[in-house]
């Protein structure tokens, strides 16, 4: 008994860790299964488009030759399944490129968790030509009609010209920049920044060309339209031969009929024509002259015949 409890007393530290060392090995052997890491993989996607970064503003992409590549990588066999063509980016960077027909390095970035094994091909050609840039005027388009009673009068771009950049065949195919501006319905000015588009001899729109500025601010004056008949007052210039007076004139037609804004067709009570010149006249003088109506409106007719009749007389 002497000797047992000499034994227990004996290095109880070390014992007591022992005890608790087999409990926990049994514990982990005992527990429940651990799943085993998986192994990475190694696999290759095929049609991975090739990009670039970096173009300098005074080129243009023609061509990539090859324009897709094959990635091999290795990942974890969850990681992988998830992984399609579209989850790698292929790029060659083009920064201090030159104008020409050159091969450049493939670049790729890969998802978190993979590791890039190879490109294939790891070069490319790249086609690199210059842009040309060239300056054009705005033209203005109006689609749909004002209401009757109404009119659209000649519309105005700000700028009037815009730069169209592009490849030297695309920007020779540009005839002119259009504004379209829907008018349908308006009674009032159109003040409204529109979309440019460059377009050709036919009207179709030029693919692949860019536009500085790619908009316009447009105005559109809509006034209310209206017609109203004044008589024509004849303007002469010179006078007759001597001994001899104007002894009439007459106008045909005497009136005509002016359209404009109501404002400026309400305000004018008389159109005047060009001068004619009766200077040293002896005999009548006939002539077609031009109607100069008031500013903001139109005649109809726009030209008369103005007959001076020449007698003798002090």
């Amino acid at each position: 008994m002497t000797r047992l409890r000499r034994w227990l007393g004996d290095d109880l530290a070390i014992k007591a860790f022992s005890v608790l060392l087999a409990i926990l090995l049994w514990i982990n052997v005992a527990g429940p299964e651990r799943a085993l890491p998986t192994a990475p993989v190694q696999d290759t996607r095929h049609n991975v488009a090739v990009t670039w970064r970096n173009l300098p503003p005074d080129l243009s992409v023609a061509a990539v030759e090859p324009d897709t590549v094959s990635v091999t990588y290795r990942a974890s066999a969850d990681v992988a399944e998830s992984l399609g063509s579209q989850s790698f980016t292929a790029f060659v960077d083009l920064r201090n490129a030159v104008a020409g027909r050159l091969a450049f390095t493939v670049d790729v970035a890969v998802p978190p968790g993979v590791q890039l094994v190879s490109v294939a091909p790891s070069r490319v050609t790249v086609t690199l030509v210059p842009l040309e840039a060239r300056a054009f005027p705005v033209k203005v388009e109006l689609r749909g009609s004002v209401p009757s009673g109404y009119e659209a009068l000649a519309p105005a771009a700000d700028p009037t010209q815009v730069v169209v950049r592009g490849t030297r065949d695309r920007v020779d195919q540009v005839a002119v920049v259009v504004a379209a501006v829907d008018v349908s319905g308006r009674t009032a000015d159109v003040v409204q920044a529109v979309p440019l588009r460059a377009v050709d001899a036919e009207g179709d729109p030029v693919p692949d060309v860019a536009l500085q500025p790619a908009s316009a601010r447009v105005t559109v004056p809509v006034v209310e339209w209206t017609k109203k008949d004044v008589p024509v007052v004849p303007v002469l210039a010179g006078t007759p031969a001597e001994g001899y007076r104007i002894e009439s004139v007459v106008v045909n037609p005497a009136t005509v009929s002016l359209s404009g804004s109501r404002a400026r067709v309400e305000a004018a009570d008389r159109a005047m024509t060009a001068p004619l010149d009766i200077s040293g006249a002896s005999a009548p003088v006939t002539a077609t002259v031009a109607v100069r109506a008031p500013d903001g409106t139109t005649p109809d007719p726009q030209e008369v015949q103005v007959t001076v009749n020449i007698a003798k007389g002090p």
